[in-house]
C-alpha cells in the first residue's frame, strides 16, 4: 500500500507530526505503515532518502526500512550489521533524546573517519538522525539523507517527535513476527515445526534435484524414562545443533517427537552425500546415537515416495545400530546405558522367546520382511549348516554374479570372489575360528570382486546358531555392506584414509593399548607434480606407500590423511622404541627421493604423539597431529616434533574454544571483526595496498589467530567465517574508494574455500552487490593449497584471473619450495615468509639468495611483496634487492578499521 502525502502549510511543525501519526496508526500492516511514513517523510522534507536502522541481538546496527528518490541508489542491502563504534558519538546523543544533524559531511572527515568512509559512498552531504525508543531502551533511529540545509532544524524536530511512535509500530511488527514465528517453528529447537512441514509438501514442485535426510533420536524414550523430560529435550536439541553444523536451520524440520527431515532442494548430489557423510562422522564420534537415513531424488518424482525412501533407510540404520555386534567378543557393541531389551531377539535361552511368541500370534511374511531390510548396497544371507544350502537376496545374487537365489556352500563361493590373498587369508581365518565355535561373530571389511570384475569395498558381518551342547553349527545369518572405497581407502597409496585411522585409535583404546602416532608429511611434493606430472608424482608416491608398508607390515599401520599428511599407528606387539621407528620412515622415504633423482635437504617431516590416552577422541589425536606436521614443517632442522599437553590448549580449553567460536558465528560473527596491516610500495614509500586479517575476542582478549583459525579449519566454520571475512574486505575497499580511489586489499584464502564450489560464485556476487572491481581485490593462497588439489587450486586461480583478481602466494619461504616451481606457480604476486627476512641479515650469502628469487620473479612479470619487516636495516637490504613491496613493523602494525581511515584520509590531505 502507497499513499501520497499532502504538503501542509505548517511545514515541519504540530500538523505535520499529526498527519504522519493518523495514517500511520490507520495501516494495519506495520511493515506497510513504516514504508508509507518513510513516504511521507521522502517528499515532506524534499530528500533523497529516508531510513530506519535497528539495532540488532549482536549489538550492530542494520538498516531495516528505506525510501530512496527517482534515480537514487538503494544503500539498505550494503548497510547491514555495522559495528555500534562506528556511530558511537551519535548514540551517545540518542541516549540523551538528541537529534544528530550533519549540515556538511567534510566537516567529520578528520574527526571520525569510519563513519565518514560508510557516508561518502553514499553521495552524503547533509543529514539527520533522531532516535527510536521503546520503554526507555533506545532500539534504533530514524533518518533522512540530503534535505534542504536551511530545513535540517525544523526536520530533526520532526523527527524527534514521532520517533516513539514509529517504535510503537515496530514493536507491533515484532508482536506479529513472533506470533507467526512459533506458528511454524519448533518452540524447543526452533527448527521449522510439522505446519510448516505440511506447508512445504503441499507447495512443493520439482525444479532441478531434492535431496532427503530422515533422522530419529535413538533411546529418546528410555532417556525420558529413566532420566527425564528435561534430559531427553537436552537430547532433542543436541542432535539438532548437530544437525544444523552439516545443513542450515530453514531446511530442517522437525516433524515428531523424536524425528526430524531436512529438504536439500537444488542440492548437487555430490555436495548432499558430502553432507550425509559428515553427519554420520558426528554420530560416529558420539555417544548418543542419531539414526540417518537418506534419498536423493531427480525430476518428477513423487516427494513422499522420496521421503519414505529415505525413512526406510533410517529404520535400517537404527536397526543396525540396536543390534550392533564386537567383533572381538560377541557381544553386543551396546553404547546405550542401562538398556534393556523389549524383545527377545537372540533366539537363544527360552524356546518360548518373544519374538517366537510374537510370530506365533501375529500375521509375519518373512519374503516381504527379508525383502523390506535388503535394499540398496545391502545384501542378506541365511544358511543351514546341516545341509550347506544359503538363501541370498536378490540384490547379492544379482551384483555378484551368482546363477539362484539358493546357492550351495556360499562361504566358499564368496572366497573365490575375494582377489587379494592376504584378505583371502584373513577370511579364512576368521570363518574357521567360526566353524569351531571360537567366536559366533563374523565382522570383517574387504575387496571383493563383482560381476563385471571391478574391485568393490565390503563391510560382511554375520551371526552363528549353535545346537545347545555346541556340538553341531546349525545356522549362520548376516549381511554385506557396500563401502564407498575413495572413502575407506585411498586409491594411489592403498593406505586407509582418515575415517579407518579413527576407527582404529578407537579400536585400541577400547582395548586399553598403548597408543603411539607416528606422522609425516611428504615436502616438496607440490613440485614433483608439476615439473614432473600428476602420472609420475602417482608412480612416486605408491612407491613410498609400498616400502613403508613391506619394512613395517608387522610393527605399523599407515594411514593416509589429507594431501601429502600420513600417520603410522604403532601396534601394541612393536618391541622397537618409537624414536629408532622415526629413524627408519625417513630412511625409506629418502632413499625412494634420491632413488628417483629428487634431491631435496628434508624429504619429510615428521611428529609423534606418545600414548594418546583413551580420554581424547580419535578425531582430536588427528587434529593434534596435524597441527604437530605443520610445526614440523616450519622447523626443518629438527628430527623431529613431539606433541606437548603443556605447549597446546587442553581439550577441555579446545572444545569450549570451539563451542564458542559456533556460537558466536550463529550470533552473527559476534566478537569478530578484521583489521588492515597497510603495505608500502618499496620505490616511494607510500601506502600501496593492504592485508585484511581476522581477529576473534573472547572473554575480553584477543585469542591468537595460530590458535582459532585451525579450529574453523577443522569444524569448517572456516566456510561462513571466510565469507563474512570477503565482504568486509570487499566492503572497505568499496569506502575506501570515496577518497582514494582503486585501493586495494589482500584477503587469505582457506584451502577449504578452494574447494567449496559456491564460493566463487560468492565472490562475483559480492563485487557486484558493492559495485568493486575485480582488481581491487588480492587473494593469499598459501603452497600447502597447491599440494593438496594442483589441478583444484589452478582451475581457481584461472577463474580469479577472469574476474579481473589477483593470486598472491603467501608464506614463500619455508625451507622446501624451489625457483623453479616458484616460476611455474599461478600467481602473480609472491610474499616472502618472515622465516626468510630473519634470515636474511646474518650473512651475504643469504642476501644473494633473496635477490635471486626476486630477480627470478622479476623475470616471469611476477612482484615480491616482503613480510614481516621489522627495521631499517631489512628495509634497506630488501630495497637493494629490488623488493617491490614492504608489509611489516617497520612502516605499519595492524590497524583497527577506524585507525585505518583515518591514516588514508590524512595521506590524502
Amino acid at each position: 500500500m502507497s499513499l501520497m502525502w499532502e504538503q501542509t502549510e505548517d511545514g515541519f511543525g504540530e500538523n505535520s507530526v499529526n498527519e504522519s501519526l493518523k495514517r500511520m496508526m490507520s495501516i494495519s500492516d506495520p511493515d506497510e505503515a513504516i514504508d508509507d511514513l518513510l513516504l511521507f517523510l521522502g517528499e515532506k522534507c524534499f530528500c533523497e532518502r529516508t531510513y530506519i536502522f535497528e539495532k540488532t541481538d549482536h549489538g550492530t546496527f542494520s538498516n531495516t526500512y528505506e525510501w530512496c528518490a527517482e534515480g537514487i541508489i538503494p544503500q539498505k542491502d550494503l548497510l547491514q550489521e555495522e559495528p555500534l563504534e562506528t556511530i558511537q558519538w551519535w548514540w551517545d546523543l540518542f541516549e540523551n533524546d538528541r537529534p544528530v544533524i550533519i549540515r556538511d559531511l567534510e566537516d567529520i572527515k578528520d574527526v571520525y573517519p569510519q563513519l565518514y568512509a560508510g557516508l561518502k559512498p553514499q553521495e552524503i552531504t547533509t543529514l539527520v538522525t533522531a532516535p527510536i525508543s521503546l520503554n526507555g531502551n533506545l532500539v534504533g533511529f530514524l533518518g533522512v539523507d540530503n534535505p534542504e540545509v536551511n530545513q535540517v532544524d525544523s526536520i530533526a524536530r520532526l523527527l524527534s517527535g514521532i520517533g516513539y511512535f514509529v517504535a510503537f509500530v515496530i514493536e507491533r511488527r515484532n508482536l506479529n513476527r513472533r506470533l507467526e514465528y512459533s506458528s511454524y517453528h519448533d518452540q524447543l529447537t526452533g527448527a521449522k515445526n510439522r505446519h510448516a512441514y505440511s506447508e512445504f509438501i503441499e507447495k512443493f514442485h520439482w525444479d532441478k534435484s531434492m535431496g532427503v535426510v530422515f533422522c530419529d533420536v535413538s533411546e529418546l524414550k528410555q532417556t525420558n524414562d529413566t532420566m527425564g523430560h528435561i534430559q531427553g529435550d537436552k537430547l532433542i536439541t543436541f542432535w539438532y545443533e548437530n544437525l544444523k553444523t552439516v545443513f542450515s536451520s530453514d531446511i530442517i524440520y522437525r516433524i515428531g517427537g523424536d524425528e526430524f527431515v531436512v529438504f536439500c532442494e537444488n542440492w548437487l548430489k555430490k555436495d548432499f552425500y558430502k553432507a550425509i557423510s559428515a553427519l554420520q562422522k558426528i554420530v560416529y564420534n558420539n555417544v548418543s546415537h542419531l539414526a540417518v537415513g537418506s534419498a536423493w531424488g531427480d525430476l518428477e518424482q513423487n516427494i513422499q515416495e522420496l521421503i519414505n525412501q529415505a525413512e526406510r533407510g533410517m529404520y535400517l540404520d537404527k536397526a543396525n545400530y540396536y543390534n550392533q555386534q564386537n567383533p572381538f567378543t560377541g557381544e553386543k557393541r551396546d553404547r546405550r546405558q542401562n538398556r534393556r531389551a523389549t524383545l527377545n531377539l537372540s533366539g537363544s535361552g527360552d524356546k518360548e522367546s518373544e519374538f517366537a511368541k510374537f510370530l506365533q500370534s501375529n500375521h509375519f511374511d518373512p519374503v516381504v520382511f527379508f525383502k523390506s531390510v535388503s535394499m540398496s548396497d545391502y545384501y542378506l544371507y541365511i544358511g543351514d549348516m546341516q545341509s550347506g544350502l544359503f538363501y541370498i537376496s536378490d540384490e547379492m545374487k544379482d551384483h555378484f554374479g551368482f546363477q539362484s537365489n539358493i546357492v550351495s556352500n556360499l562361504l566358499e563361493a564368496w572366497q573365490k570372489r575375494i582377489d587379494d590373498q592376504e584378505e583371502v587369508a584373513i577370511y579364512k581365518m576368521d570363518m574357521d575360528m567360526l566353524m569351531r565355535g571360537e567366536k559366533d561373530v563374523h565382522d570383517l571389511r574387504y575387496r571383493i570382486k563383482d560381476k563385471n570384475g571391478n574391485d568393490v569395498w565390503v563391510h560382511s558381518h554375520g551371526r552363528a546358531k549353535w545346537n545347545d551342547d555346541r556340538s553341531e553349527l546349525l545356522f549362520i545369518a548376516g549381511g554385506v555392506s557396500r563401502q564407498e572405497q575413495n572413502f575407506i581407502v585411498d586409491a594411489v597409496t592403498n593406505f586407509p584414509k582418515e575415517y579407518a585411522a579413527m576407527l582404529k585409535i578407537r579400536e585400541m583404546q577400547d582395548k586399553n593399548n598403548t597408543l603411539t602416532i607416528i606422522g609425516f608429511t611428504l615436502n616438496n611434493f607440490s613440485e614433483i607434480n608439476e615439473l614432473r606430472g600428476r602420472h609420475a608424482a602417482d608412480i612416486f608416491l605408491r612407491k613410498i606407500s609400498k616400502k613403508l608398508t613391506q619394512n613395517f607390515d608387522s610393527k605399523i599401520v599407515f594411514y593416509r590423511l589429507d594431501g601429502m599428511r600420513f600417520i603410522g599407528i604403532v601396534l601394541p606387539d612393536c618391541a622397537e622404541e618409537p624414536e629408532k621407528l622415526i629413524k627408519e620412515i625417513k630412511e625409506v622415504i629418502a632413499r625412494v627421493y634420491y632413488g628417483n633423482n629428487i634431491m631435496v635437504q628434508v624429504p619429510c617431516s615428521v611428529g609423534i604423539i606418545y600414548d594418546a590416552g583413551e580420554e581424547s577422541l580419535p578425531q582430536d589425536i588427528l587434529v593434534n597431529m596435524v597441527t604437530l606436521l605443520a610445526q614440523a614443517k616450519q622447523a626443518p632442522e629438527k628430527e623431529y616434533m613431539v606433541h606437548s599437553r603443556q605447549d597446546s590448549y587442553s581439550q577441555r580449553t579446545r572444545a569450549q574454544l570451539t563451542m564458542e567460536l559456533s556460537k558466536d558465528v550463529l550470533n552473527g560473527f559476534k566478537n569478530f571483526r578484521v583489521v588492515v596491516q597497510p603495505v608500502v610500495s618499496t620505490e616511494k614509500g607510500e601506502i600501496a595496498s593492504g592485508e585484511v586479517l581476522l581477529r576473534w575476542n573472547f572473554e575480553g582478549k584477543d585469542i591468537s589467530p595460530t590458535v582459532f583459525i585451525p579450529m574453523l579449519e577443522k569444524s569448517r566454520l572456516i566456510l561462513p567465517v571466510g565469507r563474512w571475512v570477503l565482504e568486509q574486505a570487499i566492503r572497505t575497499c568499496h569506502r575506501t574508494n570515496a577518497f582514494l580511489a582503486n585501493f586495494r586489499l589482500a584477503v587469505n584464502i582457506s584451502y577449504y574455500q578452494i574447494l567449496d564450489a559456491t564460493f566463487l560464485p560468492f565472490i562475483k556476487e559480492m563485487l557486484q552487490k558493492y559495485n568493486l572491481s575485480g582488481n581491487q581485490l588480492i587473494l593469499e593462497i598459501t603452497e600447502t593449497h597447491y599440494d593438496e588439489t594442483p589441478l583444484k587450486v589452478r582451475e581457481f586461480v584461472e577463474n580469479c584471473r577472469k574476474m579481473g583478481i589477483e593470486v598472491a602466494i603467501d608464506d614463500f619461504g619455508d625451507g622446501y619450495s624451489s625457483l623453479a616451481f616458484l616460476i611455474k606457480y599461478p600467481a602473480t604476486i609472491v610474499k616472502l615468509d618472515r622465516s626468510l627476512i630473519n634470515e636474511m641479515v646474518s650473512s651475504q650469502e643469504n642476501i644473494n639468495f633473496i635477490s635471486s628469487i626476486v630477480y627470478a620473479c622479476h623475470k616471469f612479470g611476477k612482484k615480491v611483496c616482503a613480510e614481516g619487516v621489522e627495521n631499517r636495516e631489512e628495509f634497506e637490504i630488501l630495497k637493494d634487492s629490488g623488493c617491490d613491496l614492504i608489509q611489516g613493523y617497520y612502516f605499519y602494525k595492524p590497524l583497527e578499521l577506524k585507525d585505518f581511515y583515518s591514516l588514508l584520509i590524512g595521506d590524502t590531505m
